[in-house]
């Protein structure tokens, strides 16, 4: 349905270009071209319309409506009616009875001539004719048809040149969109400013530079894509560098009309006087001084709607409700979504970099990440959400629960960050929306890479286990690969019908340390030993190591030992007498009026053989370990 015409008001009597705009958006239909230059010369054109059909000996004489027609035919003239008008009068003394002498506006012609190349009426009289032979399927415009896009293939795919407007023919009784009719088009390029000005569609982007949604001078529209001109190179995404003409009849014209007998007239030459202000629009690329926010905000006003795209370096934070027609987030900006706010879309979203972070609401009717970054504790509803960019919910470094109510597919190329801490774990909630037009059941389809992140302030322990993925609709397919946690510890994945859950488990200090290594091996093997509950006493120490790897972890195991007992060398006998004083609280033990140490020391030197009779070799190492615990008035120990 259309919801409100717009039409221009540069133009005569008999020109009518107008944009309209639909209730709802039209998804999933070609999107079409305007050429703002004008055509260089005669041209195969396409016209398609639901107008009178009927046959070219005939015309027009079934009113029905209801069929579309799709015809060729060959823009042999632009031109004035009016121009035309006196080139027949000129040729055979007789003026098109159809014509208003003021109709000086350029408008782009063909005519509609047989296949047979006979131009006689039934009458037996010559008609009017602008040249050339018929196309394949040659037709014409009939009453019904106006406002139909005349479409020009042979320049580019899906791209608009004009619309028509009107007709006229001569003789005075030939039938009315019969052959030898003239059909005439409004050319896009003399309205291309009144287009740009009163577009009810507009591509705008945030300028660089971190700002907030509603001032309007962090907004600049951007160019369209539609908007077409003919350069050197062809057709290009553009806007004119000279002012539109308006309803004028000044400008390059070409073609020539004719009439069997009376010969050709030039229209080359056939200007007019400037009847309209040339002009350039006020809005377009660049101009600034508005809100993206879908509605009546537009001069007079003209309602608007809006395609917001975030690619400058920079934050945009929406801390209110705003709705716009579409998204698309690239490059280094990001998108701020605060706790109570929220964002609608009547299209969708696309990412292709950037960062969308959504603490409030985020609704749109398809969500689809190709990369980039989506974090945040809020929600995103959607009738579809496919992702293969990187996932977090919460924030990087504090813990919080992403919701989508959806059904959603993470793709292979996508990748899940859980933060893990002592405190609990990121959760990825996929709700059902039974209400939404298009109903969810909160399905999801696992793929990509599960990244498992544990918080340095608040590390998760062995043994810890928390939900990290929900969905009410059940689960289909695994992850396709997990970036465990770094070093001893392992997340294991737990699968049930509806939740993921991942269980701490500890693996062995000796199948990552180097064991070859005396000063790392000892402590390796009393480490796995030692190893007790989540809270006991040893906690503390295993915090502190649990998740280091290669040279950290070396350092972290030398870094036990005594360093007075290290490759101690004596000679005549071993001594033993010194051990080192417990090492306690290396690492934040989490638990008050509580130690352990470990010790390791060795020692070579010379000694005597079982019989006494001979001097020998002797090497020894050695191990001590224990811990304490203050429970209430009394400490127990052990060694």
């Amino acid at each position: 349905a259309i919801a409100a015409c717009r039409r221009s008001r540069r133009h005569s009597a008999d020109s009518r270009p107008s944009i309209a705009e639909l209730a709802t958006p039209a998804i999933d239909v070609p999107k079409w071209k305007l050429l703002f230059s004008p055509l260089p010369g005669p041209t195969d054109v396409v016209f398609t319309g639901y107008g009178n059909t009927g046959s070219g000996t005939d015309g027009a004489v079934n009113a029905d409506g209801l069929l579309r027609r799709t015809v060729t035919n060959r823009i042999d003239v632009l031109a004035s009616p009016s121009d035309i008008a006196q080139a027949i009068y000129l040729l055979s003394g007789e003026a098109p009875p159809n014509v208003s002498p003021t109709f000086t506006a350029d408008v782009y012609i063909y005519d509609f001539d047989p296949p047979s190349g006979v131009r006689i009426g039934a009458d037996g009289l010559p008609y009017a004719n602008l040249g050339g032979d018929a196309t394949e399927r040659e037709g014409s415009a009939a009453p019904g048809d106006s406002g139909g896009p005349l479409i020009v293939p042979s320049l580019g795919d899906n791209l608009l040149a004009g619309v028509v407007s009107g007709g006229f023919y001569y003789p005075v009784d030939a039938p009315e969109a019969g052959y030898g009719q003239f059909a005439f088009y409004q050319p896009l390029s003399l309205y291309w400013d009144w287009i740009v000005d009163n577009n009810f569609y507009r591509y705008v982007g945030a300028k660089g530079g971190d700002g907030d949604w509603f001032d309007p001078d962090h907004w600049a529209e951007r160019l369209d894509p539609a908007y077409q001109v003919l350069t050197g190179a062809g057709v290009v995404n553009g806007l004119p560098d000279t002012p539109a003409l308006g309803a004028n009849g000044v400008g390059a014209n070409f073609g020539e009309i004719c009439i069997e007998g009376a010969g050709c007239l030039n229209m080359a030459d056939a200007n007019n006087p400037e009847s309209d202000t040339p002009r350039f629009p006020v809005s377009g690329p660049g101009s600034s001084g508005f809100v993206p926010n879908n509605g009546f905000y537009g001069p007079d006003g003209a309602v608007r709607f809006y395609d917001v795209t975030l690619s400058e370096a920079g934050t945009t934070r929406l801390a209110g409700f705003a709705e716009i027609d579409a998204l698309t987030v690239a490059g280094a900006a990001r998108l701020d979504i605060a706790r109570e706010a929220g964002l609608a879309l009547a299209i969708g979203t696309e990412t292709y970099g950037g960062w969308i972070d959504v603490d409030g609401l985020l609704q749109t009717p398809t969500f689809t990440g190709a990369a980039g970054l989506l974090t945040g504790s809020g929600r995103v509803r959607a009738y579809s959400f496919q992702s293969a960019m990187g996932v977090g919910p919460g924030d990087f470094g504090e813990l919080g629960t992403l919701t989508l109510q959806t059904d959603a597919l993470l793709a292979a190329e996508n990748v899940l960050q859980i933060d893990v801490a002592r405190s609990g774990a990121d959760r990825l909630a996929v709700i059902a929306d039974p209400e939404a037009a298009q109903p969810s059941t909160g399905g999801l389809i696992l793929g990509g890479l599960l990244v498992l992140n544990p918080l340095a302030a608040d590390r998760p322990r062995a043994g810890d286990r928390f939900t990290i993925v929900s969905a009410e609709g059940g689960f289909l397919n695994d992850f396709d690969g997990v970036a465990d946690l770094p070093g001893v510890l392992s997340g294991e994945l737990v699968y049930g019908a509806n939740a993921i859950d991942l269980l701490i488990e500890a693996g062995l200090y000796a199948d990552i340390a180097d064991m070859s290594d005396a000063s790392q091996a000892p402590y390796a093997r009393l480490l796995d030993a030692a190893r007790g509950p989540a809270d006991g006493p040893l906690a503390g120490l295993y915090d502190g190591l649990d998740f280091l790897e290669g040279e950290e972890l070396s350092a972290g195991l030398r870094s036990l030992a005594p360093l007075g007992l290290q490759n101690a060398e004596v000679l005549g006998r071993l001594q033993t007498e010194s051990v080192a004083r417990a090492v306690a609280d290396r690492a934040p033990l989490g638990v008050k009026n509580a130690g352990a140490f470990i010790a390791y020391g060795q020692g070579r030197g010379d000694g005597l053989s079982p019989a006494f009779d001979a001097k020998t070799q002797i090497e020894s190492e050695w191990l001590v370990g224990g811990g304490e615990a203050r429970l209430g008035s009394a400490t127990v120990g052990g060694a």
